[in-house]
């Protein structure tokens, strides 16, 4: 029953996306189809990957192709005109590994975002970065306790990427790409330990009306000013303990993933912005936070730690941080390195961590912010969920 339905939780992302691209398809009318053909490398980064599988297998490529419709701003609105060469859609994906017993063959949905750096006559350099959901996984479980890449059937996909088109004519674009693509829940739940493929391939595209291309400039003159952000977010961490590496219990019977747990994160972020086009701000904040998952133990008196839900001050961290944000008429997107000034000594994670995400503007000042919090610049801590409200003021 519970796969059934994430199956259906999966389709009705898929629905979702499908009925913002209807409406986008009604807005825009410069529209171009790609098709992705590739054949990719994927990193042995933990066991499962590397053949520690029930036929022992090293699962080391994938086999994929995406389908995507790109939209370009065909200057009828103002904001049209603030972007040089900007392009954003919607796309599917499908993936075969090499070994797909115990994980599966996934599915994905995602929207992108993406520049034309170079555009000529016969040729178009293209680069996009792109965030979604994925399904349907084989996940972690104690049936499959192999698979300790995915624990979860959805996971988050990223990807980013660089297309090199040749304009056969007005309307066709055949091309090579390079791109990196992610799979990972954000340590939602454990383990999951993600999967990272990088893949060269083959592209297709086409244009049923020829490329429109605008004037860039703003209708009005742009006065700098400063911005006041406030944001409460929450979010979930999972734990969990692997008994066949660290500990075995007396029978000799080796249990993998004993413990799974998930434990709750809240806080509050204060930020002060100088924003300095339509497009571009920088600035610095603060961050104050309860994180639950702090000092749980993963050692034989975890099931105590675990089962502790007191209050514990050591479990407060406070942290500054510099901010970035690209916005794109309400949608944005922020980079904010991270240090903590703050933290208990012996936390699961070190004095330097990073943010990365989205902030959608729904209403004058108020804002929707889905970030992942990562620590190392390779191991992601949690996804954050929050709402917030922005503050103008300008210079004096």
């Amino acid at each position: 029953m519970g796969s059934k339905l994430n199956i259906l939780t999966f389709f009705a992302i898929v629905l979702l996306l499908c009925t913002n691209y209807t409406s986008l398809a009604q807005v825009h009318n410069n529209i171009t189809y790609n098709l992705f053909a590739d054949y990719g490398y994927v990193a042995k980064t933990n066991d499962f990957m590397r053949g520690e599988n029930i036929d022992k297998v090293d699962i080391n490529s994938v086999r994929w192709f995406a389908l995507e419709a790109s939209f370009e701003p065909n200057g009828s609105k103002q904001w049209h005109h603030r972007y040089k060469n900007i392009h954003f859609g919607l796309g599917l994906f499908h993936g075969y590994f090499n070994y797909s017993k115990n994980i599966g063959n996934p599915w994905a949905t995602y929207v992108f975002l993406g520049f034309t750096p170079l555009r000529t006559k016969y040729w178009q350099v293209k680069t996009d970065v792109a965030l979604g959901m994925s399904g349907i996984w084989d996940g972690y479980s104690s049936e499959n306790y192999y698979n300790i890449a995915v624990s979860t059937p959805i996971e988050a996909y990223v990807h980013a990427r660089l297309n090199v088109f040749y304009n056969l004519t007005e309307h066709w674009h055949v091309g090579l790409s390079g791109a990196f693509i992610h799979f990972s829940n954000g340590c939602i739940k454990r383990p999951n330990k993600g999967i990272n493929i990088i893949t060269p391939g083959f592209n297709i595209a086409y244009n049923p009306k020829k490329l429109i291309k605008i004037d860039n400039y703003d209708y009005i003159p742009y006065e700098k000013n400063f911005q006041r952000l406030i944001t409460i977010y929450d979010g979930i961490k999972g734990l969990y303990v692997d008994y066949t590496k660290e500990n075995r219990p007396e029978d000799n019977v080796l249990l993998r993933d004993t413990v799974r747990d998930v434990h709750f994160i809240f806080g509050l972020q204060y930020r002060e912005m100088l924003a300095l086009s339509y497009t571009q701000a920088i600035g610095w904040g603060a961050d104050i936070s309860y994180n639950n998952a702090i000092n749980r133990s993963k050692g034989f008196n975890y099931l105590e730690s675990r089962q502790n839900t007191s209050f514990d001050i050591e479990r407060i961290t406070f942290s500054l941080f510099f901010s970035y944000e690209y916005s794109i008429e309400k949608l944005s997107f922020v980079v904010e390195p991270m240090i903590y000034l703050h933290k208990p000594y012996n936390a699961y994670f070190g004095r330097f961590a990073q943010r990365i995400g989205l902030r959608y503007q729904f209403y004058k000042g108020w804002y929707y912010q889905l970030t992942l919090r990562a620590y190392q610049f390779t191991k992601a801590d949690y996804i954050e969920g929050g709402i917030g409200y922005r503050f103008k003021y300008r210079f004096k």
